[in-house]
């Protein structure tokens, strides 16, 4: 349980997406990147190569770290308490330690460096942090040196943020008063509310002014089939042999022979003899009518691998559509519920699910094939992808080449160690 739960975690935090929340000015910058003729890497940008990578200086400042530190700390126990509720289950009892902001929760072990390591909590939220913090410099940088601005659409929703806050506090005087006490303004609110906004609308923009190339529809084609398959598939359950019930071993006899009183009557003697035919009667009868059952299997399981074996010669031949193969299938009305357009899995699930290698079907390629472990005989067709699947891959592409095109604007980005290093021991801010 605990192995599971520290993966499920894992898993779910590399998922979370980060919301920075507000930011300041102070003497002191943790991190801050140069406006002095950066370039962005050519092979991430098309045609267009940005040489003035932003206009002014950018830089995180101290209370904007600590801010976002602070908030994905409360993140990562809220998403420790889901778990909690999730599992029914305390992380005190898994890990030995409660959650909370503490030097105990926060030397949870999150995973294990290359070298055997401990990689743990308070470490990952605090890199978490600083990579959110770099992103934002990067998109702000970039925005900036492709002279972008947010559409009129944004300032509709900043209105409405705007107003929602001073619901929340009262009045803007309020509301300035709770940010004060973090160093931080109005301002920089609205500054992390753009930068939210941005990185929504910068990607799309990049690739309509080509920026960045499109990936085509083969592209998305080729990159799904490259460690995936598409496939229908039907089944149909073969029956099962029947367990054999627990039955007494001749040593067990024995010893309960030897537990028993030696000292019998002859007509206790004569009763048990008696019961004893009876017994062995009963015994020979049972074990005739679990031939006739299995008996009765074999030619059940024959019937059924026969249709079976039809229906594939016959899709085959294509003198059967798949549709009405389908109905005659055990779950075929289920199946077609649920994967109208196919299913979709990795190419080695596939193979430890069918039998064969994903490379050795072609699109339109039928695969018969007995699990007898599960006692199920499966059908299935390798298919193309669906038109939705290659249009979701081509979106999975457009992100990774946009995160690609951050990253490396976030290597260009100068941090403050010695200023940095003061707030690696987490678990002491605001406490």
């Amino acid at each position: 349980m605990r192995n599971n739960l520290k993966r499920t975690f894992a898993v779910i935090c590399l998922c979370l997406s980060f919301l920075l929340s507000a930011c300041g000015v102070q003497n002191e910058s943790i991190m801050q990147i140069e406006g002095s003729n950066e370039v962005v890497s050519e092979s991430l940008l098309s045609d267009e190569i940005i040489t003035d990578f932003c206009s002014e200086d950018g830089e995180i400042s101290v209370p904007l770290f600590l801010y976002t530190l602070t908030n994905t700390k409360a993140e990562i126990m809220t998403q420790y308490k889901s778990i909690e509720e999730y599992y029914g289950i305390t992380i005190e009892s898994v890990y030995g330690t409660p959650i909370g902001d503490t030097k105990e929760f926060w030397g949870i072990t999150y995973s294990e460096l290359e070298d055997g390591t401990a990689y743990t909590l308070g470490e990952y939220a605090f890199d978490r942090t600083v990579n959110a913090c770099k992103q934002m410099l990067a998109i702000e940088g970039l925005a900036s040196a492709l002279d972008y601005s947010l559409p009129d659409t944004f300032s509709e929703k900043r209105e409405e943020e705007y107003k929602s806050m001073l619901e929340e506090y009262g009045s803007a005087d309020r509301w300035s008063v709770e940010l004060a006490k973090d160093n931080l303004t109005i301002d920089d609110w609205d500054r992390v509310l753009r930068y939210y906004y941005t990185g929504n609308y910068l990607s799309e923009f990049m690739f309509e002014n080509d920026f960045i190339t499109e990936p085509t529809d083969d592209q998305a084609k080729a990159s799904l089939e490259e460690n995936n398959i598409n496939f229908k598939f039907m089944n149909f359950y073969l029956n099962a042999p029947q367990e054999a019930e627990d039955t007494e071993t001749d040593d067990d006899a024995q010893s309960a022979d030897s537990s028993e009183s030696v000292d019998k009557t002859s007509q206790d003697k004569a009763e048990e003899s008696s019961e004893t035919v009876e017994e062995s009667e009963t015994e020979n009868a049972e074990s005739n009518e679990a031939s006739t059952e299995d008996v009765n299997l074999e030619l059940e399981n024959a019937q059924i691998k026969a249709k079976a074996q039809k229906i594939y010669e016959e899709l085959v031949n294509k003198s059967l559509s798949y549709e009405d193969a389908l109905a005659q299938s055990d779950d075929g009305e289920l199946i077609a519920s649920y994967y109208p357009e196919g299913m979709s899995m990795t190419s080695e699930e596939f193979a430890g699910y069918f039998g064969i290698e994903a490379k050795e079907l072609k699109s339109g390629d039928f695969h018969y094939y007995e699990d007898a472990k599960n006692n199920i005989i499966y059908i299935v067709q390798r298919i193309d992808f669906s038109e939705t699947k290659v249009d979701d891959e081509k979106e999975n592409l457009k992100n990774d080449l946009f995160s690609d095109c951050i990253v490396d604007l976030c290597e260009k980005i100068t941090v403050n160690e010695d200023v940095i290093s003061k707030y690696k021991n987490i678990w002491d801010i605001n406490n």
